[in-house]
């Protein structure tokens, strides 16, 4: 018995000391700072997510100026494929689709561009007198019915740079052609851009307004293409 109360007792002191401690409230830290392991990884996962059309672009018969992008600026990248999935309402995007989109652009382009010269008009603008000027062709044919969609509208010039920076990827392939060399095999893109291509001649890729725009940055450096190779 006498061990029993030795033990009642001391578990009552302890108890006893437990009410005396002070009350320690949880204080408000601020959370650690990523680790440099954490920052690359976060940039990595960004890097990716802006080079997502670069990876979903059809490749045969096209060379991009740019390894990760399809244009130097990310950020334009973003946007058309932002712009896009916006406009088709999916989340994502495969590469035989894209091709589908970036190809029917071209064959509305063609199409607009045999119009204009079986009307034999002549489309002045930016003080361009002796032709059409490219920059004002794409906003001809943004307005275009076919190209209703949302994503074609967003910017003018960022549809500008997209339409002549894909323009100039096939014209480079076209100065150093690589495997696939069938042309029958290159993807939609390619032949689209070709047909474009084969009836341009109404367009003055020396105009002083498409001069002005590139001096501007209105199109990336690194771009092929433009004005001929």
């Amino acid at each position: 018995m006498g061990k029993k109360r030795r033990a009642d007792a001391i578990g009552r002191d302890s108890h006893a000391a437990k009410k005396l401690r002070p009350h320690h409230h949880p204080t408000t830290t601020a959370p650690p700072k990523p680790t440099r392991q954490q920052h690359e990884h976060y940039r990595a996962a960004n890097r990716k997510k802006q080079s997502i059309l670069r990876d979903l672009l059809p490749k045969a018969g096209m060379i991009y100026p740019f390894a990760k992008t399809l244009m130097k600026r990310p950020r334009s990248d973003v946007a058309v494929l932002s712009a896009i999935k916006n406009a088709l309402d999916t989340p994502t995007l495969s590469t035989a689709l894209l091709d589908d989109i970036l190809a029917a652009i071209f064959h509305e382009a063609t199409d607009l561009l045999q119009l204009l010269q079986q009307q034999k008009k002549t489309y002045h603008h930016h003080h361009y007198d002796d032709g059409l000027n490219p920059l004002a062709f794409t906003a001809l044919l943004r307005a275009r019915p076919a190209l209703h969609e949302p994503w074609t509208r967003r910017s003018a010039d960022l549809f500008a740079r997209l339409f002549l920076t894909l323009r100039a990827a096939r014209l480079a392939w076209r100065a150093r052609p690589r495997p696939p060399f069938d042309v029958g095999r290159h993807c939609r893109l390619a032949r689209a851009v070709d047909a474009f291509v084969a009836v341009e001649g109404v367009l003055d890729w020396a105009g002083p307004g498409l001069a002005e725009w590139l001096v501007r940055g209105g199109l990336d450096e690194g771009w092929y293409g433009v004005g001929g190779i």
